[in-house]
């Protein structure tokens, strides 16, 4: 019971710690499992759905198992290092759960882990290799052959809803990631593309959220052995080992943005803008 499993003896406060993880399926789940991290008080727990997937046609079983995650925020080389140590136990527990249902011992397995992974610096693709996986839009964008297109779901620039809670913000990062295990029996069907990118309010900037989504249709195959593009792989791990990037808050920067966006609050309260 999930809902049991997330109970917890310590209060929460909900004014700064509000986010949480959600699964939602059309499949049935044969099991739910909230895996809890202690790194920090700011930690949500993720959240591990087990599904049996069939091809009917092909007399063909697998399982898969589906981890939401949203691990921990903010760019600094310490919670660089705890976010690694999430991703990697979020990957380990899958693979416990998918080790601990096999139906048969020929059963083919897989999983997926998606959400808000908050990898604020580059170098934090190579998390991507070490939990042995591949990353959905790297690997359907990154190669040669593909548009190359950047993949950043946070981008202060094009998401102009981010300049209005955090004055001066100038960062575009990926991060958020849907990652795929390595040998699954699965393939992309099309590659993984952004929603929720645009304005549902233009002239007020307001969109979903502060970050994009990601969406990938996957398709089960008994043939199938997912495996990371060697191109694709070459760049994430090139990019594991640029050094980190520093992001310095400025007051002054962040005063100065301050005063105009002042008066924008007014002008929202007053129903102006």
């Amino acid at each position: 019971n999930v809902t049991r499993e997330l109970k917890s003896e310590r209060k929460t406060d909900y004014m700064y710690n509000p986010h949480g993880c959600l699964l939602l399926s059309k499949v049935p789940f044969l099991s739910a499992t909230a895996i809890g991290f202690v790194q920090s008080e700011r930690d949500r727990p993720a959240i591990i759905g087990l599904f049996r997937l069939s091809l009917e046609d092909a007399n063909y079983t697998a399982l898969l198992a589906v981890c939401s995650i949203h691990t921990l925020a903010y760019q600094s080389p310490a919670n660089k290092r705890i976010r690694e140590k999430q991703l990697l136990r979020a990957a380990d527990q899958c693979r416990l759960l998918l080790d601990d249902n096999e139906i048969e011992s020929d059963i083919r397995t897989g999983f997926i882990m998606m959400g808000d992974m908050n990898l604020h610096y580059i170098s934090e693709d190579g998390v991507v290799g070490k939990c042995e996986t591949v990353d959905a839009y790297a690997e359907t964008h990154f190669a040669s052959d593909q548009d190359n297109n950047d993949g950043y779901t946070f981008d202060a620039k094009g998401n102009s809803m981010i300049k209005r809670y955090i004055p001066g913000e100038k960062r575009k990062m990926r991060l958020d990631r849907i990652l795929v295990s390595q040998g699954s029996p699965f393939y992309f069907v099309s590659p993984c593309e952004m929603w929720a990118n645009e304005a549902v309010d233009v002239r007020r900037e307001i969109y979903i959220s502060d970050h994009y989504g990601l969406f990938v249709d996957i398709q089960l195959d008994k043939d199938a052995d997912l495996r990371e593009n060697s191109e694709v792989a070459a760049k994430l791990m090139k990019n594991s080992q640029m050094p980190l990037e520093i992001f310095e808050f400025s007051k002054l920067d962040f005063a100065v943005k301050l005063v105009p966006h002042s008066f924008w609050l007014l002008s929202r309260a007053f129903g102006l803008n």
